[in-house]
């Protein structure tokens, strides 16, 4: 994927990283983002990676993260179904098993905000959240 970003605006630049041991000093960004990563993620990677997250946020800045949801209308139950067949096959279920971060951002000092359901395209949950004060 990093092969395929556009060129970037002055300043900006690319890092590969483990999102569960950030490269980063403490405190460095205004805005961190997680997109469709952390429900792949077992439950200690989780947590390393929303501690990692909050870690290298400054106080006061934003975190934003975006995980797959179930569909909240009729196609919600069909999808429910389809999600625990394909975890029989993989244990992340593909990439499609849905996730509710919040709970592992409060627990980690950061301060949900506003949550988003988006129905077009990738069911998803898109949740803003601030840091507290270290």
């Amino acid at each position: 994927m990093l092969a395929r970003i556009p060129s970037l605006p002055a300043g900006w630049s690319l890092a590969r990283a483990n999102a569960t041991r950030l490269p980063f000093q403490a405190a460095g960004f205004d805005v961190v983002l997680a997109s469709y990563l952390l429900h792949l993620l077992d439950r200690p990677a989780l947590r390393r990676a929303v501690g990692e997250m909050r870690r290298v946020t400054k106080p006061g800045g934003r975190v934003v993260t975006v995980t797959p949801v179930a569909p909240r209308s009729c196609l919600g139950w069909p999808y429910q179904l389809t999600v625990a067949a394909l975890a029989q096959l993989s244990d992340n279920s593909l990439g499609l098993r849905g996730m509710d971060p919040r709970q592992e951002l409060v627990r980690h000092g950061l301060e949900p905000i506003k949550a988003r359901y988006v129905h077009r395209g990738y069911p998803s949950l898109c949740v803003l959240a601030r840091a507290n004060a270290a």
